[in-house]
């Protein structure tokens, strides 16, 4: 007898959200591996807005996702570097908002510039800097959206627990960069709206540490190779990669810690690997899944649902 799978309740800001939970199979959730479904488990309706939860952690560095219908009231100073990327909610309306997010003095409260971007782009709030997405000159003349206006969207944060040693901004060759790449879209990719991202920093204090990664650019690149590894982000002794395929060369790829997966785009189907490289089961991801790897466990990415290339994002140690 086939079980039906139980419908949970949705927040009515999240109702357009697009919702399609991966697969794992038994055999991997025997082995230690485990999925969970960021927009499933975002879109509770018990879940409050700009409440950063952390679900993966490795090492010093932790992948936090929040929630929010509205601005930020107030911006705030982290331990280390941040990486937040505005994560797609699979509703093309709410994906194509504009993002825009501040830079300030610490200690004054002088605004040094202006992040402005989409859905899809990884920005970098410098460690020592205030931060302020959505920011508001003047947040008391503003009045938040009601009933069938308000709608939620997801965002992802990348960032340490506490005080690290390393701090991408800090190095003279970042992972991050002020430039907009060239590229011309993979045919996989023709109906994606890729809005580029502008860095305005009239501050030489902000512009050194500033920096944006243009993700969704990375993965529809004609040019990009199948199974090719790009760090998107280094925080303390762990880092962010990105992995475009349709399953073609099906590398096997392992980290001795713990790590995990992030579903961006497409529908990747995985063989998982045991610590002795022998396949242990298989998972079907769908855009927004999470899934847990065991320490010294591995994957191999053998095709796609839809035949197109996908794209994951990989949080693990530093090789």
């Amino acid at each position: 007898m086939e079980l039906q799978k139980q419908e949970l309740p949705i927040h009515p800001a999240c109702r357009v959200w697009s919702i399609r939970p991966g697969r794992l199979s038994a055999e991997g959730r025997r082995t230690g591996f485990s999925l969970l479904n960021i927009r499933e488990w975002a879109s509770n309706p018990k879940l409050l807005e700009h409440r950063l939860t952390i679900l993966a952690e490795v090492r010093d560095a932790v992948i936090e996702f929040v929630t929010a219908s509205e601005p930020l009231y107030f911006g705030h100073v982290n331990y280390g570097d941040e990486y937040n990327l505005v994560f797609p909610t699979g509703h093309h309306g709410i994906d194509a908002i504009e993002v825009r997010t501040a830079l300030l003095d610490a200690d004054t409260a002088e605004v040094l510039g202006f992040y402005s971007g989409g859905v899809g782009d990884i920005i970098v709030h410098p460690v020592g800097l205030c931060h302020w997405p959505g920011y508001m000159s003047k947040p008391e003349f503003f009045r938040p959206p009601s009933g069938p206006a308000r709608f939620r969207i997801l965002s992802m944060v990348y960032c340490s627990k506490g005080a690290v040693k390393y701090n991408d901004s800090a190095q003279e060759k970042k992972t991050a960069g002020l430039e907009w790449p060239s590229f011309e879209v993979h045919p996989d990719f023709a109906d994606w709206k890729i809005r580029e991202c502008k860095a305005d920093f009239p501050s030489e204090k902000a512009r050194k540490r500033a920096g944006f990664v243009p993700l969704r650019a990375l993965v529809a690149d004609k040019n990009r190779k199948e199974d090719e590894i790009t760090t998107v982000g280094r925080v303390g002794e762990t880092r962010w990669d990105l992995i475009v395929s349709a399953g073609g060369p099906k590398k096997a790829f392992a980290s001795g810690g713990r790590s995990y997966l992030i579903g961006y785009a497409g529908q990747p189907r995985l063989e998982l690997l045991a610590p002795d490289g022998a396949p242990c089961g298989t998972a079907d991801l769908e855009e927004a899944d999470l899934l847990e790897i065991p320490a010294s466990c591995g994957f191999r990415i053998t095709g796609t649902g839809n035949g197109k290339r996908s794209a994951i994002l990989w949080f693990r140690e530093n090789p």
